[in-house]
């Protein structure tokens, strides 16, 4: 390998450590925030606007607007008991 091209390998190797170490910062080192439900209607407020921001409707009549309520089924105790959980699972455990 000549000087020149182990220039660019150095250069080239240089450049994958800093980028790696870059993005490890990004994702590890940016703070936790505090999450808080405000529900739909606060999120209503900008998403249902006429035009390109109209996204408001459709996930409403979409399934994932009514995937909060499966939460309130038997069925969801029942999963949340075999899986060691001895809260509600409409809860959060930030909430009780």
């Amino acid at each position: 390998m000549g000087s020149s091209a182990l220039k660019i390998y150095r250069r080239y190797i240089n450049f994958i450590i800093l980028y790696l170490i870059t993005v490890a910062t990004l994702v590890y080192g940016q703070k936790q925030l505090d999450r808080v439900y405000v529900g739909e209607r606060t999120c209503r407020e900008c998403h249902h606007l006429q035009g390109n921001r109209n996204q408001f409707n459709p996930w409403r009549l979409s399934k994932h607007a009514r995937a909060f309520t499966s939460l309130f089924k038997p069925e969801a105790k029942q999963i949340a008991e075999l899986s060691g959980i001895d809260i509600e699972p409409y809860t959060s455990p930030d909430t009780e």
